[in-house]
């Protein structure tokens, strides 16, 4: 007879023996070292990683003032398994510089006031950053706002640098893809933002009050298109340029229809049809979150190795041993 059960823990030893792993865990018996993530940081030292357990229930954000990186298990399930949610917020101020969040679902809004934060593979309702920042990078997330309180999806403030690639951006206004209200996307002036291979949508999607704005290989719907140099970009249909500074370096593509470039738009499955833009980008690359060197993961997952499976035997002997089955894998 055999156990076949699923896991999701990482394989703890990938990391470098200097750092210190710490463990959240907000089940019913917690399995973790703590059972939040504000007891987790207080007790972290910069450059320690903060794994938290999938649970049902969401882990309150918290306040980071260290440089941690701080692990979900990611926003969809796996082989069953429970996800890693966070409700409220989680901020990022002075002595987070070089933190990462990665691999969490929930409404939660996330806020950066420290340099080189990387945000990746979570779904979230609102990212933020403050002014006078370097190196931020928001990468493969997705990143829905739903309602009011939420007054954009990405909001970029004044005289930062920012990196962002393989998102989905988009405000819903509750209501689905095709019930679009509010902003997308709001950059600030001053602000050097490089704009890759993201899907950004919404009633007036992208608002950019700054000119160093390099936009290529996205995806674009809306009606507000102020600011920013374009190129190899696909703007879906209903969209508007507003009269303002945008440069456009043709090859864009202009008024393609969601239904007939993406898998399904209703269901928010964008990988691209056949015969769409899958060679239609920078240096031949494909447009979308799919596309280029760091696409887009379904689900979340952080790129650590994860056992998936763990198949085992009730029993064995001191001559056989006990038959062990492990499958990992790492998403990059």
């Amino acid at each position: 007879m055999k156990i076949i059960f699923t896991l999701c823990v990482f394989l703890l030893t990938c990391f470098t023996v200097e750092s210190r792993i710490i463990t959240v865990d907000n089940n019913t018996p917690p399995a973790g070292d703590y059972i939040t993530l504000q007891e987790a940081h207080n007790a972290a030292n910069s450059g320690d990683t903060i794994f938290v357990y999938p649970s049902g229930n969401p882990y309150p954000g918290t306040t980071v003032s260290k440089t941690l990186t701080i692990c979900g298990v990611g926003f969809e399930p796996l082989n069953y398994l429970k996800v890693t949610l966070i409700k409220d917020t989680m901020n990022f101020i002075s002595g987070s510089n070089n933190s990462k969040l990665c691999g969490f679902g929930g409404s939660f809004y996330v806020r950066i006031d420290a340099n080189n934060v990387q945000i990746q593979r979570n779904k979230l309702r609102n990212i933020t950053v403050q002014k006078n920042h370097t190196g931020t990078i928001i990468m493969q997330n997705k990143v829905i706002a739903e309602d009011r309180d939420a007054h954009c999806a990405v909001l970029i403030d004044s005289s930062n640098n920012v990196f962002i690639k393989h998102n989905i951006i988009c405000h819903i206004g509750g209501g689905g893809y095709n019930n679009t209200n509010w902003d997308g996307l709001i950059i600030h002036p001053n602000s050097n933002v490089d704009i890759v291979n993201n899907l950004i949508y919404g009633k007036e999607i992208l608002t950019i009050f700054s000119l160093n704005c390099t936009l290529y290989n996205n995806f674009i719907g809306g009606i507000q298109i102020c600011g920013g140099t374009f190129h190899h970009n696909v703007f879906l249909m209903y969209y508007s340029l507003s009269s303002c500074n945008q440069v456009f370096i043709e090859p864009n593509y202009y008024g393609a229809d969601h239904y007939s470039t993406f898998v399904d738009w209703n269901i928010g499955d964008f990988h691209l049809k056949p015969n769409t833009y899958q060679s239609a980008g920078f240096n031949g690359t494909e447009i979308g979150i799919y596309g280029g060197d760091t696409p887009y993961v379904d689900g979340g997952y952080p790129d650590l190795p994860l056992i998936y499976l763990l198949e085992s035997a009730t029993t064995g002997s001191q001559q056989s041993g006990l038959k062990v089955k492990v499958k990992a894998k790492v998403v990059k």
